[in-house]
């Protein structure tokens, strides 16, 4: 694996914690998932 996408896997790991008040990934389900997406999907990110 590139060193590239090794920080970009970091990235999109650090964004999804980030976003679900730094719990570990882990620890949280596909709803999480799910909304994670959906909300970056309606941001235009």
């Amino acid at each position: 694996m590139s060193l590239r996408t090794e920080k970009t896997y970091i990235y999109w790991i650090r964004s999804f914690s980030h976003y679900n008040n730094h719990r570990r990934p882990r620890d949280m389900g596909s709803d999480e998932v799910m909304r994670y997406w959906f909300r970056r999907g309606r941001s235009g990110r």
